[in-house]
């Protein structure tokens, strides 16, 4: 994106330093990251003397689907109260579902959930929180209370409190808008993306997607000023962050490229080649906390959280690929209260993936998974991850649009996936590769935003030396897509065309492969397939999941797993779930049998050594096929079995329990 300034600058301005810091013995950087797996609260010493602590220990409950954009379930965005007594803060939303505001005391205890909203701000006497939510702007206080301060059907967003504690200014469809005394009146019309009250609370500083504006909150002039414009708009709008400087004389900004210093009164401004997410000041006005990284549609990217001072020094603070680093979105300062103990974090095993985990396969002692647009294989034993493919330099979010990937497969030294740039038209491709060379693509097509291709390919499972997909061509009949005819097609090393070995009218998914046989079920029956297409075996029983492990084939049917000789066909034993039914790790375009909703709230994740794992309300169970002795093993999302136990993923990273640990045993 190309800009230029609203005003020709004969020179760069003078930017003012502190030359005391108050309070900076105590002073700390909360930050958030997903360094355990799922997203934390840690605080950092910006000087570096004292060792990293953690504020937040826990995740959610229930379902942890990946947010918007990406990032691993669990806390993010910190907001430290003034007096540093409190700490508010948010949990990471379910798909596009808003997040929730959380309140606990500024050590992270006494944690309390306030309500679905959008953004928070603190009241300067750090009693009340003024928050934007559906039904319009809320303040709710330390002591449990919470009232409506603006009623609307309409979209806002974007409270602040004034540094007086007087007003409230948010965004909404009227424009800026101000409350104060109960009474609301509109600054301007445009609807602002970011706002920043001056300390003296006389001028709001606000960006649209034009550039970035300062404007009296005076009754007698609500003339804005241009600080910055934008002279070529950007197909993804820009990710403004806006913050005064404590003695008001500099605004801080940031965009997709850089960060700018602009001196309030002159508008002389200064930038530097700095790419950031986040940006925040000091308390004393020395430097700027920043995290690297930029956040555009359902997609980020993230690096270190760092500090940067107005002649342009860059500290280090927390390193990404350190120790508690791993993807960094949100940081504040903090001066804490006096009584105020951080924590010790908590030490972590398992193996660090390096983003939220969005596919997970397993085969023999290797499992492959996706994380952030990159498909890696790992031997969990070794605690190694060796990337096989990096598709994008973004980090999408499941439900994003970039870099889409499904339907991944792992069969021997082999990888299948399914990926895309969605949009309302988009372009797919089906790939194969082998480690260590160069993917090769075995099927392509296009399709529509919403669905899988009319016209597709995907579906793919494997193991050992066998890799199958599936094609389908399916209509829509009263919104509801219809599968005309689906066949499965066996994957040969180098590419295709691939072998069709089975076909069936209407849904026909391949669901697993084990010891060279393919587990397919259709409209009817769900059948076990010999390499070459051959029905060994066909139960009269269609189901959403199955799972082939030796002579044992586990069918889901309603809220039971059912138990058949995979010889026979015999039924061995039926064994209750909580609930159900039961369903496969889906993808909405990848495989025409996830297109339904809502999903199933079981998955059946996978079946060895007389083991079923499964996934429930984002927590991982295993239940004993001889039994049907059930048991909880830890949280998590996807779930796989390898040669030395149970591999699961919780957030950005995977974690193997060996089956003597299990708690079955």
């Amino acid at each position: 994106m190309r800009v230029a300034l609203a005003l020709v600058l004969a020179a760069l301005m003078a930017v003012p330093t502190a030359t005391a810091r108050p309070g900076a013995k105590g002073l700390r950087i909360l930050y958030a990251s997903d360094w355990t797996g799922p997203m934390e609260i840690f605080a950092a010493d910006p000087s570096g003397r004292a060792p990293i602590q953690q504020v937040t220990f826990a995740r959610p409950d229930g379902v942890c689907q990946q947010g918007r954009p990406a990032e691993a379930c669990g806390y993010t965005r910190p907001q430290p109260s003034p007096d540093g007594r409190w700490l508010a803060y948010w949990s990471v939303g379910s798909g596009y579902n808003p997040a929730a505001l959380w309140l606990a005391r500024a050590d992270g205890t006494s944690a309390r959930t306030i309500g679905v909203g959008y953004d928070a701000d603190w009241s300067p006497d750090s009693r009340s929180l003024a928050y934007s939510a559906a039904d319009g702007i809320h303040v709710a206080t330390t002591a449990g209370a919470d009232r409506i301060v603006y009623r609307t059907g309409t979209y806002v967003s974007q409270a602040h409190w004034s540094p007086d504690g007087k007003a409230i200014a948010f965004a909404g469809q009227g424009g800026l808008i101000v409350l104060r005394g109960g009474r609301s009146s509109v600054l301007v019309p445009d609807e602002p993306d970011s706002i920043a009250w001056s300390p003296d609370s006389r001028e709001i500083a606000y960006a649209t997607n034009h550039g970035i504006f300062l404007v009296s909150t005076s009754p007698r002039s609500h003339v804005p000023r241009p600080v910055y414009i934008v002279t070529t708009q950007s197909y993804y709008p820009t990710k403004w962050d806006l913050a005064f400087s404590p003695n008001g004389r500099v605004l801080a900004f940031h965009d997709a490229a850089k960060i700018g210093l602009v001196d309030s009164r002159t508008l002389r401004m200064r930038t530097f080649a700095v790419v950031a997410r986040d940006i925040a000041w000091a308390p004393d006005g020395s430097r700027l906390l920043v995290v690297r990284g930029t956040e555009y549609d359902t997609a980020i990217s993230t690096g270190d959280l760092q500090t940067l001072t107005p002649s342009g020094h860059v500290a280090g603070v927390v390193s990404a690929s350190g120790a508690y680093g791993g993807q960094i979105d949100s940081a504040a300062w903090t001066v804490p209260a006096r009584g105020i103990a951080y924590r010790l974090p908590q030490r972590v095993t398992g193996v660090f993936a390096g983003g939220p985990v969005q596919e997970l396969v397993a085969d023999g002692e290797r499992v492959a998974l996706v994380e952030c647009a990159t498909i890696s294989t790992a031997v969990p034993t070794s605690g190694e991850i060796d990337v096989a493919a990096t598709l994008s330099s973004v980090c999408p979010a499941r439900s994003g649009r970039q870099a889409y990937v499904a339907s991944l497969a792992l069969a021997g030294d082999r990888l299948v996936w399914w990926e895309a740039d969605l949009g309302l038209g988009y372009g797919w491709s089906m790939r194969e590769l082998t480690l260590g060379g160069t993917p090769i693509e075995i099927a392509h097509g296009s399709g529509t935003l919403g669905g899988p291709p009319n016209i597709g390919s995907g579906t793919a499972v494997g193991a050992g030396s066998l890799l199958a997909i599936s094609n389908w061509r399916h209509h829509y009949e009263n919104g509801h897509p219809l599968v005309d005819r689906q066949a499965i097609q066996r994957v040969e090393p180098g590419g295709c065309p691939c072998t069709e070995i089975s076909s069936s009218p209407g849904p026909y998914t391949p669901l697993d492969v084990d010891e060279n046989r393919i587990v397919v079920s259709g409209t009817n029956e769900t059948r076990i397939l010999a390499p070459d297409g051959t029905i060994l075996l066909s139960v009269r029983v269609p189901t959403l999941a199955a799972q082939l492990s030796g002579s044992q084939l586990v069918l889901a049917v309603g809220n039971t797993l059912r138990v058949y000789d995979a010889d026979s066909g015999a039924l061995d034993a039926t064994w209750p779930l909580p609930t159900g039914p039961a369903g496969h790790d889906c993808n909405t375009y990848g495989d025409p049998s996830c297109t339904g909703s809502p999903r199933p709230p079981v998955t059946l994740e996978d079946v060895a050594h007389g083991l079923a794992a499964y996934i429930l309300n984002g927590q991982v169970h295993v239940l004993r096929l001889s039994d049907g002795v059930d048991r909880l093993v830890a949280p998590g999302t996807l779930a796989r079995f390898v040669d030395g136990g149970l591999v699961y993923a919780d957030g950005a990273r995977i974690w193997l329990t060996a089956y003597d640990q299990l708690p079955l045993q």
